[in-house]
C-alpha cells in the first residue's frame, strides 16, 4: 500500500506496521470495508466481562436500597428529643431503654437548646426547616444545622445557578471553535500557559517549593511543546482536527444534548449517595449492625468508581461511533441524527461488555491506588528507604492508572469503528498510535492544553458570577459556594468536553484509517475534507514525512556515488 514502505532507519515502534483493515477485520480484500461496522456484522464484546459488573452494582445498590429502607432518616431531618423520640411523628419506640416512645405529631419543630420537640421556637430563636436556630450561633449543634439547612442550600441554589451559566458558556466556546477556530484555540492555549505561569509564580513566592517545582515542569512542558508545534508546523493539524471535530459536533446535534443524560445520571447517583449519608448519620444499632455499615460503605465505593467508569466509557463509545459515521460518510452534510441513533443502538446492542472490561481495569487500579493512599500514614513513620519505595510505587500506580484510562478511550474508538473486543481493538490503536506517534502526541496534548484552558476560564467566570450574587453577605457563603460551584461545574465541564476531545481523538484515527485503506486516487479516494486531506499530508512524517526525505537524499547520494565511480 502506498506510503507505507518502512525505512530501515526508521525507529523499531514502527517497524511493526497496524495491518490493514482487511487483516484486522478478517476479512477478504475483494469485500466492502463499512466504517462504522454494520450491526449485522457486528457480534458481543466481552459479553463475559458484564456478568461481574452486574453482580457489583446489583450488589452494592441492593444494599444501599437495604440500608436506606432499615434506617429512618427522619431522626436527621426532622431532628429529635434526649430520649431519641423522632419530632412531627408518632413514635413506637425509641433508642434509649429508659425512655418511653411519645406522639409528636403537633410538635415538629426540634430545640437544640434543650432536646426537646416543641410547637413553635421561643425566645431569640429563628424557625430554618423545622428546627430552632439561634441567632448568635452560640451552641455548636446550632451552627451545624444553621449550616448545613440555610448556608448550604442557598449556596446549592447559587452552584445551581452557576451551572446552568456553565452549559451556556460550553456552547459559546463550541460555537467558537466552530466558526474561529484557530484564534479560539490560540486563546486558550495562551490562557493556559498564563494561568500555569502565574500558579508557578504564586507557589514560588510562597516558598511552596514542591508545588512550585512541579508547576515549573509543566510550564517548561508547555513550551517544549508549543516549540515542536510551531516548528514542525502541526499547529495547523491540531487546528484542522479541531475544526473538524466541531463541524462532526453540530453535524449531529443531539451530541450537544447527550452530556446531559450522562450528567443527571452521575449527579443522580451522586444524589442518592448524600441521602445515604443521611440515613448513616440517622442509623442506630438496633436498625442496623457497625460491621454492615462498613462492608456497606466499601461496596458502594467499589460500585461508585465502577459505574461511574461505566457510564463515562458509554458516553465515549456513542460519540465515537457517532463521529466516525460522519467521517465515513460521503456526503458530510447530510448526516444527521441518524449517526447517533445508530452509535447508541450499536452500543447497547453488542458492545456493553467491551465498557465493562475497560470499567473494570479502571476500577482495579483505582482501588490499588485508594489502598496505596490509604496505607501513607503508616508508611510516612517508617524508614528513608521504605518510604522512598512507596512513592515510587504510588507514582507507578497513578501512572499506569492514567495509561489505562488513555488506552481504555482509545479501544473504545476502535470498537465502535470495527465491533472489535477490548483486547484487539486496543492493540490495534496502540499500533496506530506508535505509526503515527508525534503527530498524536502533539494532537492529544495541545487539545488537553486548550481544553483545561477553556474550562479554568468558564470555572473562573462562573464561580466569580456566584460570588457577586452573594456581595452582602459571601463571608459565610465561601466555603460551601466554593465546593458546590466547583463540584457542578467541574463535573459538567468534564462531560462536555469529553465531547470535544472524543470528536477530536475519532476524527484523528478515522484519518489513520482513511490513510491505510485509501490513497487518495479516483479508485480509493479518501474519506476526510480536502482541507483536513492537504494539512495532515503535509504534517504526517508517515507518509511522505522526513524520514522518507532523508531516505530519497540518502538514495540520491548513493547514486551520485555511483555515478562518479
Amino acid at each position: 500500500m502506498d506510503g507505507l514502505e518502512r525505512d530501515e532507519n526508521d525507529p523499531e515502534y514502527k517497524k511493526i506496521p497496524p495491518g490493514s483493515v482487511y487483516e484486522f477485520k478478517g476479512i477478504d480484500s475483494r469485500e466492502k470495508i463499512n466504517i462504522p461496522e454494520i450491526p449485522r456484522n457486528r457480534q458481543c464484546t466481552n459479553i463475559f466481562c458484564c456478568f461481574p459488573v452486574l453482580l457489583i452494582c446489583l450488589s452494592s445498590l441492593g444494599l444501599a436500597i437495604y440500608v436506606a429502607v432499615s434506617v429512618d432518616v427522619r431522626r436527621f431531618v426532622n431532628g429529635e428529643d434526649e430520649c431519641g423520640n423522632i419530632c412531627g411523628i408518632e413514635n413506637t419506640k425509641v433508642s434509649k431503654p429508659d425512655c418511653e416512645p411519645q406522639d409528636y405529631t403537633n410538635m415538629a419543630i426540634t430545640s437544640y437548646s434543650d432536646r426537646s420537640c416543641v410547637h413553635e421556637c421561643k425566645d431569640d430563636r429563628v424557625l430554618i426547616f423545622n428546627r430552632c436556630i439561634s441567632k448568635e450561633n452560640d451552641i455548636e449543634i446550632d451552627v451545624l444545622v444553621y449550616y448545613i439547612f440555610n448556608v448550604i442550600f442557598k449556596s446549592g441554589v447559587s452552584a445551581l445557578v452557576m451551572a446552568l451559566l456553565a452549559i451556556g458558556f460550553i456552547l459559546v466556546v463550541l460555537v467558537a471553535f466552530r466558526y474561529a477556530t484557530a484564534f479560539t484555540f490560540w486563546f486558550f492555549v495562551v490562557v493556559m500557559i498564563l494561568l500555569t505561569a502565574a500558579f508557578a509564580g504564586l507557589f514560588w513566592y510562597l516558598s511552596m517549593i514542591i508545588q512550585a517545582i512541579i508547576m515549573t515542569v509543566i510550564l517548561i512542558i508547555y513550551f517544549a511543546f508549543l516549540f515542536i508545534l510551531l516548528w514542525t508546523g502541526r499547529h495547523k493539524l491540531v487546528i484542522a482536527l479541531i475544526r473538524e471535530a466541531s463541524i462532526a459536533i453540530f453535524n449531529i446535534p443531539i451530541l450537544l444534548a447527550f452530556p446531559v443524560t450522562t450528567l443527571i445520571i452521575l449527579l443522580g447517583l451522586d444524589g442518592f449517595t448524600i441521602y445515604l449519608v443521611m440515613a448513616y448519620l440517622s442509623s442506630t444499632e438496633d436498625e442496623i449492625s457497625e460491621g454492615l455499615l462498613t462492608a456497606f460503605w466499601l461496596l458502594w465505593a467499589i460500585g461508585m468508581i465502577l459505574m461511574h467508569a461505566f457510564v463515562n466509557g458509554f458516553q465515549w463509545m456513542v460519540i465515537a461511533g457517532s463521529v466516525a459515521g460522519y467521517y465515513f460518510t460521503k456526503d458530510k452534510y447530510q448526516v444527521g441524527n441518524t449517526e447517533f441513533v445508530n452509535s447508541f443502538y450499536v452500543t447497547i446492542r453488542y458492545h456493553l461488555g467491551t465498557i465493562s472490561a475497560g470499567s473494570l481495569i479502571i476500577t482495579i487500579l483505582s482501588i490499588i491506588r485508594a489502598a496505596a493512599e490509604l496505607a501513607r500514614d503508616n508508611v510516612d513513620d517508617a524508614s528513608v528507604a521504605i518510604v522512598i519505595l512507596y512513592y515510587c510505587l504510588l507514582c507507578c500506580v497513578a501512572c499506569i492508572e492514567e495509561i489505562a484510562d488513555y488506552l481504555a478511550k482509545k479501544a473504545y474508538i476502535i470498537t465502535a469503528m470495527h465491533g472489535k473486543g477490548l483486547l484487539n481493538s486496543g492493540t490495534r490503536a496502540v499500533r496506530l498510535i506508535c505509526m503515527f506517534l508525534l503527530d498524536l502526541v502533539m494532537v492529544d496534548q495541545f487539545s488537553y492544553l486548550m481544553v483545561n484552558g477553556a474550562a479554568m476560564v468558564i470555572l473562573l467566570i462562573t464561580l466569580g458570577i456566584g460570588f457577586a450574587m452573594h456581595l452582602n453577605d459571601w463571608s459565610d457563603y465561601f466555603i460551601f459556594l466554593i465546593i458546590l460551584g466547583v463540584y457542578l461545574i467541574s463535573t459538567i465541564l468534564y462531560f462536555y468536553f469529553s465531547l470535544l476531545n472524543a470528536s477530536i481523538e475519532t476524527t484523528f484515527l478515522c484519518f489513520c484509517e482513511d490513510k491505510l485503506m485509501n490513497d487518495g486516487s479516483s479508485a480509493r479516494p479518501y474519506y476526510m475534507t480536502k482541507s483536513l486531506s492537504n494539512l495532515m499530508v503535509q504534517c504526517t512524517d508517515v507518509a511522505k514525512g522526513r524520514l522518507f526525505k532523508r531516505r530519497e537524499k540518502r538514495l540520491e547520494r548513493q547514486r551520485r556515488s555511483e555515478d562518479n565511480n
